[in-house]
């Protein structure tokens, strides 16, 4: 979140555990042991730019490394390309954080979205549902 387009105030950046709100879509190979979302809207009058987040912690519960490399943002009629930060590939049995971001112009609604991470392969993927910004 940027301080330089006015994206926080005096009361921080509004956050929101949603861990128990989202589930991911049966027989995929991962759980999610906390997530938090996050929205900051800020810029100047004129331009509103709202930036959205949501920091995960992945645990792979699958044979083979993955890394996510894309990520999407799903909901009512509008789909997000994000930016996607994870440190190194999650090992099998590792948990590793990952984070997704994405600035928008404009106001976004509290949702809910379908987040959804894949790997440079697009072989493996992690579909969550529910996701919810404050």
């Amino acid at each position: 979140m940027r301080l330089s387009l006015n994206q926080m105030g005096e009361d921080g950046i509004p956050s929101k555990l949603i861990t128990k709100d989202i589930a991911l879509r049966p027989g995929e190979s991962f759980t999610v042991e906390r997530a938090m979302s996050y929205r900051a809207t800020g810029g100047e009058k004129e331009v509103t730019v709202t930036r959205l987040a949501v920091d995960m912690n992945l645990r792979n519960q699958g044979g083979h490394p993955w890394t996510p490399t894309h990520a999407q943002l799903v909901g009512e009629g509008v789909r997000w390309d994000l930016e996607v930060w994870s440190p190194r590939p999650l090992a099998p049995g590792e948990l590793s954080r990952v984070l997704v971001e994405v600035d928008r112009p404009g106001r976004a609604a509290s949702g809910p979205y379908v987040l959804k991470l894949w790997d440079q392969s697009t072989n493996r993927t992690a579909t969550l549902s529910g996701v919810t910004l404050p």
